[in-house]
């Protein structure tokens, strides 16, 4: 598989990334999946740049043009971090035939004028980032949440999602 790990995190690509993860997962090359990303030169070289740092190139696409890359069998030889900024994203990716059997949901914050709840210290959710995060579980992704790999305690979907109250 070439997607050795995935995980959503709206800071993308950063110290934890480069310090651990890349080094604990043996990652080559870095996947984001984000179609404002991929649509913006300057933010696609900022996390380029960040990528390099961390000792890993970085590639960044929109659902549809990782979906294409997918199906070219791009990503099958290369031990690639798969990163996704929100669930709407991993969802959309999933379902578009982006498979990845592991996800893990790591760091979303509460942004201005927003009403979502706290799943995790790190996480928060509405009720459509649930129904979506259920729906990834039942399409066979072990999904869960935890911060940090090897650090962290993981918790279930489940147990996020009703700790959000959902």
């Amino acid at each position: 598989m070439a997607f050795v790990f995935t995980r959503i995190d709206d800071r993308y690509v950063h110290g934890q990334v480069g310090a651990r993860i890349v080094k604990q997962f043996d990652v080559q090359k870095i996947c984001i999946i984000d179609d404002q990303i991929a649509a913006d030169d300057f933010m696609k070289n900022i996390y380029i740049f960040s990528g390099n740092a961390c000792g890993a190139a970085v590639e960044i696409y929109s659902v549809k043009e990782a979906k294409e890359a997918f199906d070219s069998e791009k990503f099958k030889n290369v031990r690639y971090l798969l990163l996704f900024g929100n669930i709407d994203t991993a969802y959309r990716a999933l379902m578009a035939g982006i498979r990845y059997p592991e996800l893990d949901v790591a760091s979303i914050k509460l942004k201005r004028g927003e009403t979502k709840k706290q799943a995790t210290n790190y996480v928060y959710i509405d009720e459509e980032d649930a129904r979506k995060l259920r729906e990834i579980v039942a399409q066979g992704t072990h999904a869960y949440m935890q911060l940090m790999p090897a650090t962290d305690r993981p918790i279930s979907i489940e147990e996020g999602i009703k700790n959000a109250g959902f």
